[in-house]
């Protein structure tokens, strides 16, 4: 049976780096840490570390466990937490269905905010990939879905036509954008950059929605030379291989500030190749509970935009943001 520790300690190895930090870090002796860490690997019957570098480093399987991990114990510490304040609370519980990576680069700075402005709501969350996250919506079993979108609305094209969402039933939260970054050279230059040679890309799965977004923008990048060295559907995962210097990886710049400030990862190009997005909230149709409609009508209204949003209509693509001089300017195709 999978242990959720095991979970928690593959994410402590993965941020460290070190089996010695991360058993530290888990208030646990390095042996019994390791073996932990091979009670994970027994049960997903794949090697997920690789012990022979220094800073070690995990596997593709370990990036894909990781991906995982992160992902569920985000979402039972928040499940916990939400129960706990909310039992007693006798309020209608208003149910969002989201991505993965909502629990990563959103809700943690986002929740604080709708507690501030309507104190304490009973929110639960369920994670899902963005085709499920509709389902669950047109079948009533939640109340809202919150995601990632490219700015045109292709993403809600690209859903079976009895899921598209009428615009009336969206509300905007914030913006993001995702930007191909890279980890620096020994000169603490990108380690790789758009338009020289071939470039590395550290992917999404075809049936993931930024993957989506970023088919649409490649098709303005012709003379790029990109060719894959490995996907997952979790930005965190490719936020960590790209700073083991695996290749590129096109990742929401919410996730990437602490490591932009810390020069870990660093543009790969230039804004060109930056592609927009917008975190929306989408509604049933149906008539929601009072407590639900409450909630909505306050989203609607702008007083529960995301964190950091800007006023609507403006991008986080932020223009003060370092790019090398170096970084090759292409044409852009359009």
């Amino acid at each position: 049976m999978l242990d959720i520790r095991w979970l928690e300690d593959l994410i402590a190895l993965a941020e460290t780096g070190s089996f010695t930090r991360a058993a530290d870090r888990r208030n646990v002796t390095q042996s019994g840490f390791s073996r932990r860490i091979q009670s994970l690997e027994r049960w997903a019957r794949a090697p997920l570390v690789d012990r022979a570098g220094i800073p070690l480093r995990l596997t593709d399987a370990g990036y894909e466990v990781l991906g995982v991990a992160q992902s569920v114990v985000g979402e039972v510490t928040h499940l916990r937490d939400r129960l706990t304040s909310h039992a007693a609370s006798g309020r209608s519980t208003i149910r969002i269905a989201a991505p993965h990576l909502m629990s990563v680069n959103f809700f943690q700075g986002w929740f604080p905010q709708v507690e501030a402005v309507l104190g304490h709501l009973p929110l639960v969350v369920t994670s899902l990939n963005v085709l499920p996250c509709f389902a669950a919506l047109d079948r009533g079993e939640v109340d809202v879905v919150i995601c990632l979108a490219d700015q045109a609305g292709h993403l809600f094209q690209r859903l079976p036509q009895a899921l598209r969402p009428d615009p009336a039933v969206r509300a905007l939260l914030a913006h993001d954008v995702l930007i191909p970054f890279t980890a620096c050279d020994e000169e603490q230059r990108p380690r790789y950059r758009l338009g020289i040679g071939r470039v590395p890309v550290l992917d999404y799965p075809e049936d993931c929605s930024l993957n989506w977004s970023l088919d649409l923008a490649r098709v303005h990048w012709p003379d790029v030379d990109l060719c894959r060295a490995g996907a997952t559907h979790y930005s965190d995962g490719l936020r960590l291989m790209a700073r083991r210097g695996l290749g590129v990886a096109w990742l929401p710049r919410s996730i990437t500030t602490a490591d932009r400030a810390e020069r870990h990862l660093v543009r790969a190009g230039g804004p060109e190749f930056d592609v927009p997005l917008v975190v929306q909230a989408i509604r049933r149709q149906a008539r929601l509970s009072a407590d639900a409609e409450a909630f909505w009508q306050d989203l609607v209204a702008g007083r529960l935009g995301g964190p950091e949003a800007p006023p609507a209509g403006q991008i986080t693509t932020d223009r003060r943001e370092s790019v090398d001089p170096g970084l090759v300017r292409l044409r852009s195709g359009r």
